[in-house]
């Protein structure tokens, strides 16, 4: 007989990472990276999802690790249109730790978990109080097409692993929690790619649900990776209408850094900008960054992608490029703590 946890009940047995949202038909978990973590004596575990999306090269892919002494296993989970019972692993009797975490994006795939059982035990989760990392960004901060052969592929969201991101990865070598509020094609004033900016978003729980953020969460540190979007926007600009666009754009870029500060007052922000690759914002950030005039905001410009890394779905960067900026990032990081 299987054990059904309650999930409307805040116990030990699970922690929540991300923006995850509990109603009454279960926990809404959008975000790439977002998830649970949990501890069980038994042979298996089977969750209960609903899952949307709008097409089918927008499936939703879970991350799931299952580890003890002797094992060791990491996997990857296609999610179904509908609602669906998924048995996550099979292994024999023993006690588990186990996570489970979105590795595709919110804006490409909807998942609700309604129940989640086990046929042995739940065991209280060995918490670990660690420091925390929030990232505010892109498709880049998603791992858009990170898995693509080349910058021809069609976008899949079999090719996009939020967990070879550089935010995760840089997260997981500084040991830090993470958090992601990233949505692929949005900007912080104006993209052709998106119907909203990341400001008008950012205090809600997920792009598409206006609840309101509390932000009790504590993050030691918040890197904001945003600016290519509207660089895109700005090539199609003739030069003098750029110019007052890109005014426009280091007003708004500077308004959402002071409020995201100003929601996070503790934190540490690095924003970060990419040189050549958005050279029509890449100043403005700096700029910015340098006008707020607060010790505890940063500015960072990360190195350029090298071909030798190859160039993943619609010219996004490969995994390769992912983990060389996840070096960059995590050792800015210990130079600034």
């Amino acid at each position: 007989m299987n054990r059904i946890i309650d999930l409307q009940i805040e116990s030990d047995l699970l922690v929540w990472h991300g923006r995850v949202l509990k109603k009454s038909n279960g926990i809404h978990f959008f975000y790439t990276g977002s998830g649970f973590d949990a501890k069980i004596e038994g042979t298996s575990l089977w969750v209960t999802f609903e899952t949307d999306y709008s097409e089918e090269n927008k499936h939703g892919y879970l991350n799931l690790t299952v580890t003890n002494d002797e094992v060791n296993l990491n996997d990857t989970y296609q999610l179904i249109k509908g609602k669906s019972t998924v048995q996550l692993f099979n292994l024999p009797y023993g006690t588990y730790e186990v996570s489970v975490r979105k590795q595709s994006e919110s804006m490409m795939t909807r998942t609700v978990i309604t129940e989640l059982s086990t046929d042995g035990n739940w065991l209280n989760v060995n918490k670990r109080h660690r420091p925390s990392i929030e990232w505010i960004g892109d498709s880049l901060t998603c791992g858009y097409g990170n898995l693509g052969e080349n910058e021809n592929t069609p976008f899949d969201t079999k090719d996009e692993d939020g967990m070879q991101s550089f935010a995760i990865l840089a997260s997981q070598g500084l040991d830090m929690d993470y958090d992601l509020v990233s949505v692929s094609g949005i900007g912080v004033y104006k993209s052709f790619y998106a119907e909203v900016t990341m400001p008008s978003i950012y205090e809600q729980y997920d792009i598409y649900d206006r609840t309101p953020y509390p932000f009790t969460k504590h993050h030691d540190i918040i890197v904001i990776n945003l600016g290519t979007n509207d660089h895109s926007y700005m090539n199609f600009l003739m030069d003098h209408s750029r110019v007052l666009e890109q005014e426009v754009f280091q007003k708004a870029y500077q308004a959402f850094v002071t409020r995201v500060k100003m929601l996070n007052p503790s934190s540490l922000i690095i924003c970060i900008s990419q040189g050549e690759r958005q050279f029509n914002v890449d100043n403005q950030i700096e700029q910015a960054v340098r006008s707020i005039n607060d010790q505890t905001i940063f500015h960072l410009r990360l190195s350029s992608i090298l071909l030798v890394e190859g160039i993943g779905s619609q010219y996004h960067p490969k995994v390769l490029t992912h983990r060389r900026w996840a070096t960059e990032i995590q050792t800015f990081i210990q130079n600034i703590i």
